[in-house]
């Protein structure tokens, strides 16, 4: 069972780098799995049954589903250290990025900066109901979005984000950063948001807003690092 989950590991962190189903032999090719192809194909046809995979009409390959995110989250989501010299340095670029006397001008550097650095769509709200958004470039460009009814549902919330605000401020979101994977998700079932509450007066969340594929680990590192500036 082990080997299996090191293998769902695998899989997940295949696609969400490569963006595009993940097949037997590129496991082994490619990311070195110590069994052989037909091995690989039996345990995801194994996970695919415990509704860990899917597999697309148009491939042979499968892709991770909602409930396998989440396991990696919970479960396989490892995020890299830094150097004490390279985590200072990134810090200091993000205070740089970030800080201005106007707080208004702050808010609006943060939403940027976090955009710039996570390739992702960045959502920063703060009581009361003052809102700024930013990379949706960054969403609209991913692969997950040529789907049109997903690109119809995410241009809805975004005209309607004033309505999403009070489940962005609740006081379920706490003051660590929290991963809102699909149904758990308050900004579209299909997508995922990592988001953190700074301890700000008033109070500020940032929230990283994306497909299910997407780079946990180091949205979760970027978004401590916001939380330490803010300390």
């Amino acid at each position: 069972m082990d080997r299996q989950f090191d293998l769902l590991k695998t899989i997940i962190e295949a696609y969400i780098d490569r963006a595009e189903p993940i097949g037997s032999q590129l496991i082994v090719e490619r990311y070195h799995f110590p069994v052989s192809s037909a091995t690989v194909r039996n345990q995801m046809r194994d996970l695919e049954g415990q509704g860990f995979l899917e597999q697309p009409h148009t491939s042979s390959g499968r892709i991770p589903t909602e409930q396998a995110y989440q396991w990696y989250v919970d479960h396989g989501l490892d995020p890299k250290e830094e150097s004490a010299i390279a985590h200072g340095r990134r810090i200091q670029e993000l205070r740089e990025a970030v800080f201005d006397d106007d707080p208004f001008e702050q808010l609006k550097r943060l939403t940027r900066a976090v955009a710039d650095r996570s390739d992702e769509a960045v959502i920063v709200a703060q009581e009361p109901g003052r809102v700024y958004y930013s990379g949706m470039s960054n969403l609209f460009s991913k692969p997950e979005l040529l789907d049109p009814q997903l690109v119809k549902d995410c241009s809805l919330i975004l005209d309607r984000l004033e309505q999403f605000l009070p489940s962005m401020m609740s006081e379920g979101i706490p003051e660590h950063v929290e991963i809102r994977i699909g149904h758990n998700n308050p900004l579209c079932d299909r997508l995922s948001t990592v988001m953190v509450r700074l301890s700000t007066d008033p109070p500020t969340v940032v929230a990283l807003w994306g497909p299910m594929r997407m780079n946990y680990g180091g949205h979760v590192r970027l978004l401590e690092q916001i939380e330490e500036i803010f300390e």
